[in-house]
């Protein structure tokens, strides 16, 4: 499930728009945006790296990273075919 934004509590200081490896976080009126919660692999970066408690979500990493790894190893057979 994608992370949401707590608005009272963003800041806006754009950590969890770096960390997110799908990049479905921008920072929008000072205040941070789930723009493609499609897109979101469940790694929860966002979550950890918000100082501020801002992003709120599930932190069940499983399911994400096995996203992650699918995603990746398919971006590696593509580089690797001849």
């Amino acid at each position: 499930m994608p992370p949401k934004v707590d608005p009272e509590k963003c800041r806006g200081c754009n950590d969890c728009v770096i960390v997110c490896p799908n990049r479905i976080i921008r920072i929008t009126n000072g205040k941070a945006k789930v723009v493609q919660p499609e897109a979101c692999v469940e790694c929860a970066n966002c979550i950890d790296n918000c100082g501020c408690g801002g992003i709120v979500g599930s932190k069940d990493r499983h399911e994400g990273y096995l996203k992650i790894m699918q995603i990746n190893s398919k971006r590696i057979s593509l580089v690797t075919k001849d």
